[in-house]
């Protein structure tokens, strides 16, 4: 996409020249074009989405999710953000200092339509892109209501700590995805497999493991990124992470993961 990589290259572009691009893209990808008045929203006297008809929920660092109650749905609307970036995904680059670290970073629109069908296909929360609103400046994502835990607070207690850590173990289970520690990676990092490429899976906090309509722990969001090559050709763990994610997405069947502990790493 052109405005991608105008924006990707680091490059300054103008809200109005992307959005300009973006809808002469959607037009070609058959996106459906969304007026946000149909959907009840209007912006208030500051600027601010409201909705007579949808009920706001708690926004996260990327989207502002409406309620619709009948149809137990929620909307996530993604912003188009003054600096041409939607949403946030995940980088795994070398630092200054040469070691390989994890750190959040702007998203353009494909980063974030790659995050969320790639998070869908591994098994997480179901989500449906719904479409484009038809002035290019909101990507809208559709999601069935998922329950709220007990941990799932402004503020993590510590008396819900252990409950939140089991049903994030799950979450990550549920998504074939393989826990990688070491290597930079300072938060709780799954490994997954999806689309024939692996993908680093983060930002798993306690706001983000919710349970679905049977009860079972899912993420509901997160953010990822593409592993590189060499990133695991720079750390071991990250490539026995990889290695192990590619045979449980392959086989539908998790390997044990001290028989990746007994090979050379040069047989990986």
């Amino acid at each position: 996409m052109e405005a991608v990589a105008l924006v990707a290259s680091g490059q300054s572009l103008a809200v109005d020249v992307w959005t300009s691009l973006v809808a002469r893209r959607i037009r070609e990808w058959d996106f459906p074009l969304i007026p946000l008045e149909r959907m009840g929203f209007r912006h208030d006297e500051d600027g601010f989405l409201t909705n007579d008809r949808l009920i706001p929920l708690p926004s996260g660092a990327e989207a502002q999710p409406f309620l619709e109650t009948q149809s137990g749905v929620v909307y996530k609307l993604f912003d188009l953000r003054p600096n041409g970036s939607l949403g946030k995904k995940l980088s795994y680059e070398p630092n200054e200092d040469g070691a390989f670290e994890l750190v959040p970073c702007d998203a353009v629109l494909s980063d974030t339509l790659d995050k969320i069908t790639t998070l869908h296909d591994a098994g997480a929360h179901p989500s449906e892109i719904a479409g484009i609103s038809h002035e290019c400046d909101y990507l809208i994502v559709k999601q069935p209501l998922a329950q709220k835990p007990s941990y799932h607070q402004s503020t993590l207690a510590p008396e819900h700590r252990e409950e939140f850590l089991k049903d994030r173990a799950r979450a990550i289970e549920n998504i074939r995805g393989v826990t990688c520690s070491g290597g930079g990676f300072r938060q709780t990092t799954g490994v997954i497999f999806v689309h024939d490429q692996p993908w680093l899976v983060a930002d798993l906090h306690h706001r983000n493991i919710m349970r679905n309509h049977e009860g079972e722990p899912t993420i509901i969001d997160a953010l990822i990124g593409p592993v590189s090559p060499a990133a695991c050709k720079a750390v071991p763990e990250l490539a026995r992470a990889v290695d192990e994610a590619r045979i449980w997405a392959k086989t539908g069947t998790r390997p044990q993961s001290n028989a990746f502990d007994m090979l050379d790493d040069a047989d990986l």
